[in-house]
């Protein structure tokens, strides 16, 4: 019956552009158009008279597709597979299969229709790799569509979730400038506006914030995408969490500032205590027996001040580079200051006496800290020593200690010469050399104060300072309460 109407069909099916097939109920190819020749790659003869289950790459697929059809034929079936080319091998078809009835309604074949859908495939599997891909990213990866007003985001990947902590729900449609807070830097985002504005490639550092509210460093490689026809269609952005980068960089800087004040203190203040020690035992050594005693003593007096004086910057040194190199051990226990602040006052004693400084000391009540003994002693006796050395004669020095909070907050102030304030900012950098002479030409080791610095942060405190000019200096710091 179905060969009855093939004449008719195949003048009418002939000049289709859609590649169809006749098939009989046994699936034996009665007719074909040229579209079907074209794109199986074989003539009428090779295909007409002929299974259509030659037509399939794989024999599972067909037996499933000839199952489905006499189980439900007059649904016929529809559906995306693979058949074969004469020449080129396999390729992708979407296939559409429809049943043939006479007058009376009884079937007497079907009629396929075949799109090559080979190009729609490749895309979609590309498409689908580069989202796997995207996904599989551990950096932020965003697209935004530069020809939509306010290029908005259209897509972000697993990683820039991870990295931001927002959802691509959250983002999709927004510019990315929600990443921004109060400590970007308005310059890299100028850059990138820029880029943006002249369709090229940037990158650039610069602080974002993640959903919660904490600030990284984001590296963002932004790269624009043209089509054939030149026109810009995307921008392709790949964030990467550069913090721990930026901290090395920054430990790094501080290293160096660190080498560089360690020679600087080597060549400079080694230098003129050791200097006077060579003047002055080169002149005993030369002259002794012909000075007046109270000659030799002055001479004996210089030696010994630039010995003490070596021997407190040795120390500090010392106890800077153990610090520095991650060997000093940090053992924090719970210690009231009040017999570390005595021990201290009475080591200085003559410090002071010499120059009728007296030293008084406010410690009303107890107050005990969790901290380092070593380093909190350390840091009262350098406090000390400077208030000592930079009051003159007849001054006061003041050691005051206040509960604030959770903190005890130590105050050692003097009535001395004071610190400029250009000055107050280099006491505590690395990078700086700041020293001077003392009311009694008495000199300073250049690090005692860095010193302090490390030992209160490493504790948990802060340190800062109060001065004014010709009426004295306030150091203040700060531990942690012990419970």
């Amino acid at each position: 019956m179905l060969n009855k109407h093939l004449k008719t069909i195949s003048i009418a099916m002939e000049y289709v552009r859609d590649s169809i097939y006749l098939a009989d109920m046994d699936d034996v190819i009665v007719f074909v158009n040229r579209a079907f020749c074209q794109t199986y790659g074989m003539s009428k003869e090779e295909v007409v008279g002929k299974p259509g289950r030659n037509l399939w790459q794989s024999t599972v697929a067909y037996v499933d597709h000839r199952s489905h059809l006499a189980d439900h034929f007059e649904q016929g079936w529809e559906g995306d597979t693979e058949h074969k080319h004469k020449t080129n091998g396999i390729f992708f078809v979407s296939l559409s299969v429809s049943p043939i009835f006479n007058e009376e309604g009884t079937p007497t074949g079907v009629l396929g229709i075949v799109r090559d859908v080979t190009e729609r495939k490749i895309v979609e599997e590309t498409m689908t790799l580069r989202s796997r891909a995207f996904g599989e990213i551990m950096e932020g990866v965003s697209i935004a569509d530069p020809n939509l007003p306010d290029n908005p985001l259209i897509y972000v990947n697993e990683g820039f979730e991870r990295l931001t902590g927002y959802s691509m729900y959250d983002v999709v449609g927004q510019n990315c400038r929600f990443l921004q807070g109060p400590e970007t830097d308005p310059a890299a985002v100028e850059k990138i506006r820029q880029a943006l504005k002249e369709k090229r490639k940037c990158t650039v550092d610069l602080i974002n914030y993640r959903k919660n509210g904490t600030p990284f460093w984001n590296r963002v490689s932004m790269t624009p995408y043209f089509n054939d026809q030149g026109k810009l269609i995307n921008f392709v952005g790949i964030q990467s969490d550069i913090t721990l980068i930026k901290d090395s960089e920054q430990r790094l800087q501080e290293l160096n500032a660190s080498k560089d004040k360690f020679f600087s203190i080597i060549s400079h203040d080694l230098q003129s205590p050791l200097a006077m020690v060579l003047s002055s035992t080169e002149m005993l050594a030369n002259r002794a027996l012909k000075m007046k005693p109270e000659k030799v003593q002055r001479f004996a007096s210089n030696i010994h001040n630039s010995a003490k004086r070596l021997n407190d910057l040795l120390k500090n040194l010392l106890t800077w580079a153990r610090l520095q190199s991650g060997r000093m051990a940090h053992e924090p226990t719970r210690l009231e200051p009040k017999g570390l602040i005595h021990n201290t006052v009475t080591l200085l004693e003559k410090n002071a006496s010499d120059k009728q400084i007296k030293v008084a000391i406010n410690l009303e009540g107890e107050h005990w800290v969790y901290a380092d003994k070593n380093m909190v002693e350390t840091v009262f006796r350098n406090l000390l020593s400077n208030a000592i050395k930079f009051t003159p004669t007849g001054g006061q020095v003041y050691v005051d200690l206040i509960e604030r909070g959770e903190m005890l907050e130590c105050h050692v102030r003097d009535t001395g010469v004071g610190i400029s304030e250009p000055n107050q900012k280099k006491l505590f950098a690395i990078g700086q050399h700041f020293t001077t002479m003392g009311t009694n030409q008495e000199q300073g080791t250049g690090v005692g104060l860095i010193l302090c610095k490390d030992f209160v942060e490493r504790n948990g405190g802060t340190i800062k300072v109060e001065s004014t000019l010709g009426q004295g200096t306030t150091f203040k710091f700060t531990l942690p309460i012990a419970n």
